[in-house]
């Protein structure tokens, strides 16, 4: 089959992780959408450094790497909130991925006889214009927020399903045997919007090690590993990509319980999935006092079930059986 891969956001994430599962199903992978430019990525970065929560956190590795990695698209598009119509090219299939800084709309897709299907990402503080988007698809995906489901069927789009984020199982797991030297590590944005996420990483620094960062593919899946516990907070009741990242790096994760996350084989007793602060903070306890031997056999569990059921591949497959 040969798709169209349209993706608005940078050119290394979630498109790029779907791109690497369809190439590896042997399928022609046509990739369109807008570069992520120098310009682009300092901007973004003064954002974050701006209404960083803590000014001691080093987070300038997600950057430099971003800065360094080779970027692609078979064909470019001008990044805008204005549609555009896809390139004039053969293909079987055409699939958009949304993953938050909505710099490629489509347009005319109803009036093209080739199937397509879009994967919606955020919803948060966006969800009407997400649904508009989303009428002129063959089938729609939510990746993050199944409790949004409803709304789209109730706007008259009852074409629409969840599809859970995933983790590549080549650039989200560090193969090195790897010691770690930090309590607990956390990876993601830390502004003052982000409040019981802050609050929280402020509490556990009073008394434990904590690594806060920012950075993507090996450099992530390394950082993880030098950590003994790995930490995540959800925003607005999603299922962030952290999650299954943070279950594939060889390290036990706490996170919040919400809406899905049953989806991921993960209970209370097992991975410590917790609702309020205290219990957060009271597994995080409880999981530092135990053994190096004991994290570890609950890492390896977490580590099974995202090969076994939450790679990108398996995601694409699940994509590519609405067509079939």
């Amino acid at each position: 089959m040969r798709i169209l891969l349209c993706a608005d956001a940078c050119c290394q994430s979630t498109c790029y992780y779907y791109e690497r599962a369809f190439r590896v199903l042997k399928h022609d992978v046509v990739t369109f959408g807008p570069l992520f430019t120098v310009d682009d990525i300092l901007e973004w970065k003064s954002v974050e450094d701006r209404y960083c929560a803590f000014s001691a956190v080093e987070k300038t590795q997600r950057w430099n790497t971003l800065r360094r990695l080779r970027q692609h698209r078979d064909y470019i598009s001008t990044a805008s909130p204005m549609p555009v119509s896809i390139p004039n090219i053969d293909v079987d299939l055409i699939i958009w991925i949304d993953s938050g800084p909505h710099r490629l709309r489509l347009t005319g897709l109803d009036r093209i006889d080739i199937p397509s299907i879009g994967i919606i990402g955020d919803v948060r503080g966006q969800l009407k214009e997400q649904i508009a988007h989303a009428r002129q698809f063959n089938h729609v995906f939510v990746q993050f927020t199944p409790s949004a489901i409803p709304a789209f069927k109730e706007a008259g789009i009852s074409n629409v399903s969840w599809l859970p984020p995933a983790a590549d199982e080549d650039l989200h797991y560090h193969q090195g045997n790897v010691e770690p030297i930090y309590d607990i590590g956390f990876i993601g944005s830390i502004s003052p919007w982000h409040q019981r996420r802050v609050r929280l990483l402020g509490e556990l620094r009073k008394n434990f090690d904590v690594l806060i960062g920012s950075a993507i593919h090996h450099e992530m899946a390394l950082m993880y590993k030098r950590c003994k516990i790995v930490f995540n907070c959800s925003l607005d009741g999603d299922i962030n990509m952290r999650v299954p990242e943070g279950m594939i790096s060889g390290r036990p994760l706490v996170t919040d319980y919400v809406e899905g996350l049953n989806e991921f084989g993960v209970y209370y007793q097992e991975y410590y999935t917790e609702e309020s602060d205290e219990q957060l903070i009271k597994a995080i306890t409880y999981l530092l006092k135990q053994d190096q031997y004991y994290r570890d056999d609950l890492a390896q569990g977490a580590y099974n079930e995202i090969i076994g059921h939450h790679t990108y591949k398996h995601r694409a497959i699940q994509v590519l059986e609405i067509v079939s």
